[in-house]
């Protein structure tokens, strides 16, 4: 199977399924994954790479509650919470890894809820 066309029908199945989004739902801005940690039950901590805009300060400022290691942007996923099934959990993170080995970048949709930011969809792009 060629990567490309991987790549688009991915893309097309993650923003064609039914996501119940939340008025705070917004998107990260496409980075790369600097890490990925999984848990023993499933769930997972994505971590992008810093944003460059806004500054640090700026960011401080918001209360931007993503950043759970220093220097990156942490997003999570828990199956069967924030509208994860198991096997949606199961297509983001290998979408996360793959965005990990090729050093491509993902966009992540997320909400905010409970002082963290969960993630809803993700978009892998060059």
């Amino acid at each position: 199977m060629k990567i490309p066309f991987f790549r688009y029908t991915l893309m097309l199945m993650l923003i064609s399924s039914p996501v119940i989004a939340s008025s705070a739902s917004q998107w990260s801005g496409a980075a790369r994954v600097v890490s990925v940690q999984v848990q023993s039950r499933g769930e997972f901590i994505i971590n992008l790479e810093a944003a460059d805009e806004p500054s640090q300060a700026e960011q401080e400022k918001a209360e931007n509650p993503c950043s759970l290691t220093e220097g990156t942007r942490s997003f999570l996923v828990y199956p069967q919470q924030h509208n994860v099934t198991i096997n949606g959990a199961k297509a983001l993170l290998s979408t996360a890894m793959i965005a990990f080995s090729t050093a491509n970048k993902l966009d992540i949709r997320y909400a905010r809820a409970d002082g963290y930011c969960w993630v809803e969809q993700i978009l892998l792009s060059k």
